[in-house]
């Protein structure tokens, strides 16, 4: 007799993607960091939503997701080796034609190029410390009440997870790592 996993709250069931290099048009490195300001490395990988909580309220069996993997706890159940998570793990779903949905109060930001020139013409280049960065909010999360999609904002320079898709490199960060908006 076949047993049926069901998460409970706002965790949800996620299948990991073997091996993946590159998904659709996602691009996705082997190893990035992100939470640098906390001392954690942490992997981002992509999967498969197979079950959700009834608290959940981004996510449904099926969607494409990118998430942290090691907030994940990896079980095997059945024979099928699954992770299980908090919704909030979830960075973003994304489809064939890309980036779907942010979850919660995440932003998707165009980060400016990192190297600039002072007003005496002395060269700093993007691995010179000074912060914040600047960057262009390309998309917002469901939960997002301050950001809005075309604005230039300040962030911490090791704020976000960089992901690269479609060939441009973009960085997904919570709202409140946002630092000031340029207007």
């Amino acid at each position: 007799m076949a047993k049926e996993l069901r998460v409970n709250g706002d965790r949800v069931s996620v299948r990991e993607s073997e091996g993946v290099k590159q998904v659709s048009k996602l691009i996705v490195p082997d190893s990035v960091k992100f939470g640098e300001q906390t001392g954690l490395q942490k992997h981002i990988v992509t999967g498969e939503v197979i079950g959700k909580g009834q608290r959940c309220k981004f996510v449904n069996p099926g969607m494409k997701v990118l998430f942290g993997r090691q907030e994940a706890a990896p079980i095997e159940f059945e024979e099928n080796k699954i992770l299980i998570m908090r919704e909030s793990a979830i960075l973003f779903s994304f489809n064939d034609e890309g980036i779907d949905q942010l979850n919660n109060d995440r932003v998707l930001i165009e980060p400016d190029p990192m190297e600039k020139i002072t007003a005496s013409g002395l060269f700093i280049p993007a691995n010179a410390n000074y912060e914040p960065v600047m960057g262009v909010i390309v998309k917002v999360g469901n939960e997002c009440e301050d950001s809005t999609e075309g604005q230039r904002v300040l962030f911490g320079k090791a704020a976000g997870a960089p992901v690269d898709f479609r060939g441009k490199s973009y960085l997904v960060l919570r709202e409140k790592d946002i630092v000031g908006i340029v207007e």
